[in-house]
């Protein structure tokens, strides 16, 4: 991705069958961008308790979208729950779109549902928690596909 350093933060030790979920986020950054979606900072990190999580703050280009942009945009994404939009940039509540489909939807998925929260955010309604898996339990279908990001496919 153009002009941004993804950080990679081991806080509670990474257990060694985890696949690195830096590799995807950054396809989700270079496919947001492709749709004029400007990713300003980037933070690929492990919470304490060991769940993979990583926050894109965004800037979109106010021309390519019909509605007023907020200045402050946060795409979030946690391997429980999958992808959320944060109006303002961070988690309050009001604002928050979550994209709904998967924990693990392709990039060009993600960069497409954004870009039709901006461009018709009625459309993006706030929904609740959705939980698609828990972080603590053996995954090796969602670590295969998580891995795939590294290896470039």
């Amino acid at each position: 991705m153009a002009g941004f350093m993804v950080t990679v933060t081991d806080v509670a030790g990474r257990q060694l069958h985890q696949a690195d979920h830096g590799p995807y986020i950054a396809a989700v950054g270079q496919a947001l961008e492709s749709r004029d979606v400007q990713v300003t900072e980037a933070a690929v990190t492990i919470s304490g308790n060991g769940r993979r999580e990583a926050m894109l703050m965004l800037r979109p280009d106010e021309e390519s979208f019909a509605a007023d942009v907020p200045e402050a945009l946060g795409v979030r994404w946690d391997e429980d729950s999958g992808w959320r939009l944060d109006a303002g940039g961070q988690t309050t509540g009001t604002g928050t779109f979550r994209e709904g489909t998967g924990v693990l939807p392709g990039p060009d998925a993600v960069a497409a549902w954004v870009v039709v929260v901006l461009t018709y955010p009625a459309l993006g309604a706030p929904g609740n928690v959705t939980q698609f898996r828990r972080h603590g339990d053996a995954d090796p279908g969602f670590e295969a596909r998580l891995a795939r990001y590294a290896a470039g496919s």
